[in-house]
Formats: C-alpha cells, sequence, structure tokens
C-alpha cells in the first residue's frame, strides 16, 4: 500500500495509516455536525415563524367565526 509516496508494509500497524483515519472520522464528524447544527438553526426559526403568525392565524377565524355567527 503506498501513502503519499511511502511504501507501507504493514497499513494495518503503521502509524501514518491510523492518523489518516482519526483525521478522516474526525472529519467526517466535523461535517455532520455542521448539517447538524443548519438543521437545528432552521427548525427554530420555522418554530419562531409559526409562534409569531399564531396570533394572527387565531385572530383570522376568530373574526371570521364571528361573521358567520352574525349571519347565522
Amino acid at each position: 500500500m503506498r501513502f503519499f509516496g511511502i511504501r507501507l508494509q504493514k497499513p494495518h500497524t503503521s502509524v501514518l495509516y491510523l492518523l489518516y483515519h482519526c483525521f478522516a472520522l474526525l472529519y467526517v464528524q466535523h461535517l455532520f455536525r455542521l448539517v447538524n447544527k443548519r438543521r437545528t438553526k432552521r427548525r427554530k426559526e420555522e418554530k419562531r415563524k409559526k409562534e409569531d403568525a399564531l396570533p394572527i392565524y387565531q385572530a383570522i377565524h376568530k373574526s371570521a367565526d364571528l361573521e358567520t355567527h352574525q349571519d347565522g
């Protein structure tokens, strides 16, 4: 097996091989954290928008209910 031009006789015991895989795993973890952080931020924004819109939604339905009761 070749690693950056260095021939490794026993790749599973090589320090460079282990370091390479450790850094690869850390990088993958970092990417997952970034994705999860974006998802969490987006969910919080959506929740806040829904909470902000709830009083407006309730007011619209309340006025619609009042109109139907007055008509009927």
